[in-house]
C-alpha cells in the first residue's frame, strides 16, 4: 500500500508552484459556541508534502497576505523541519497578471518542474 508520506521520492532541487494552498480560518458563531474551522485543502497537501520532501514551493495565492498565511501554517505544520517556502501572488482571473507573472518567474528563475494547479474559481466570476 502506498503512504504518501514515505512513496514521494527525493524530490530536493525541484522547484514547484502550488496554487490554491492557501489556509484559512472561520470562525462560525451559533447561539451556544464560536467554533473555529480551518479550510485546509488539496493544495495545501500537495504544497506540505513537497515541501517536506525538499522541493522549493511557491504558494501562488491571489494575494500576499494568503500565500503568506499558508505558508505560516505550512511552517506551523512541519515539525521544526526547514522548508523553502516562496509567496507567489496570482489572480487567476486576470489574464494580464498571469501573462506577466508567468514572464517575470521565466526570466528570474532557471527553472520549473512541478506545476500543480489547484485554485478554484467561481464559474460566474468575471466571465463573459
Amino acid at each position: 500500500k502506498w503512504d504518501v508520506t514515505t512513496g514521494i521520492p527525493d524530490i530536493s532541487g525541484k522547484v514547484a508552484i502550488v496554487t490554491g494552498a492557501k489556509y484559512v480560518s472561520i470562525y462560525y458563531s451559533n447561539p451556544c459556541a464560536q467554533t473555529l474551522i480551518s479550510s485546509v485543502g488539496i493544495g495545501w497537501h500537495v504544497a506540505n508534502q513537497l515541501a517536506l520532501h525538499a522541493a522549493k514551493v511557491y504558494v501562488g495565492t491571489r494575494s500576499a497576505v494568503k500565500a503568506n498565511d499558508g505558508i505560516a501554517e505550512l511552517r506551523n505544520a512541519s515539525g521544526g523541519k526547514s522548508l523553502d517556502l516562496r509567496p507567489l501572488v496570482i489572480d487567476l482571473l486576470d489574464f494580464k497578471q498571469v501573462s506577466l507573472c508567468a514572464k517575470e518567474f521565466v526570466k528570474n528563475k532557471s527553472r520549473l518542474d512541478i506545476l500543480v494547479n489547484n485554485a478554484g474559481l467561481w464559474a460566474s466570476c468575471h466571465l463573459h
